[in-house]
């Protein structure tokens, strides 16, 4: 019994030396590009979802404004209910979800903002606030779940995604609130990113 314990034995270790790493039996860094023939269906994942989709001419009711980075909620909040009721009274066609473009102010603790509705039509407009034709063409589409305050944290992967797969931006991104964040969980907030691109 000894014996045949030795010999297992022996076989094990003679096994382990013998085998040597060969640039193919290593998965190299995905960020690198060089996955080799054991890395061939190694793919990188990130931690949002994107989708590519073409969007079609719609129509863009919003209302401008400055405010402290602290008070864009409260803003949001004062500023979207009349003007999507007036969108829903108004247009012949769908409303959208709300959506915004937020732009920082370097230097300062404040943002430009502006907030609205989509539209397929052109309709009259609440005082105060200005229509024009949203961008139309290819966007690249990240869903984003979790708080609000999180997503300027995604930014960089954005970035990153667009990077990797050698796409080239083509205009300033926006951003559509889904769904209402007292009606849901933190983690199922759901905020879709849109990134124009050529």
């Amino acid at each position: 019994m000894r014996n045949y314990i030795l010999v297992i034995l022996v076989f094990v270790i003679a096994g382990c030396q013998s085998s040597e790493l060969t640039d193919e039996s290593i998965v190299q860094n995905p960020n690198a590009g060089e996955f080799g023939a054991a890395g061939a269906h190694v793919q990188k994942t990130y931690p949002f979802k994107f989708e590519k989709v073409e969007l079609l001419p719609s129509w863009y009711i919003s209302a401008a404004g400055k405010c402290h980075e602290d008070s864009i909620t409260v803003n949001f909040k004062a500023l979207l209910p009349p003007i999507f009721m007036d969108a829903i009274k108004n247009s012949t066609g769908s409303v959208s979800k709300p959506i915004s473009q937020i732009n920082r102010i370097e230097d300062e603790d404040s943002v430009y903002f502006n907030v609205g509705i989509l539209t397929q039509d052109s309709i009259p407009i609440l005082e105060g606030c200005k229509i024009s034709l949203m961008y139309a063409g290819k966007v690249l589409k990240m869903y984003h779940y979790g708080s609000y305050e999180k997503i300027e944290d995604s930014a960089p992967i954005l970035e990153e995604y667009i990077s990797d797969n050698d796409l080239s931006v083509n205009g300033e991104k926006w951003a559509q609130y889904i769904n209402k964040p007292n009606k849901v969980e933190v983690d199922s907030i759901l905020t879709i990113i849109y990134q124009p691109i050529k």
